[in-house]
């Protein structure tokens, strides 16, 4: 559900509002969601960035 939701916000450009209204699930949920997904995203970057520095 992460994946969808951040794409959902950041390449569809739509609004946490948005989101929940279409997924049928609370805004809080999806603000929480995608604070995971970034934080998920970010920790991958970092490590793929570690091993090219490697």
């Amino acid at each position: 559900m992460k994946k969808s939701l951040f794409l959902m916000d950041r390449l569809k450009g739509y609004k946490t509002a948005e989101i929940a209204q279409l997924l049928s699930i609370n805004e809080n949920t999806v603000r929480t969601q995608l604070k995971r997904a970034k934080a998920l995203l970010k920790t991958k970057i970092m490590e793929e960035w570690d091993d090219d520095e490697a």
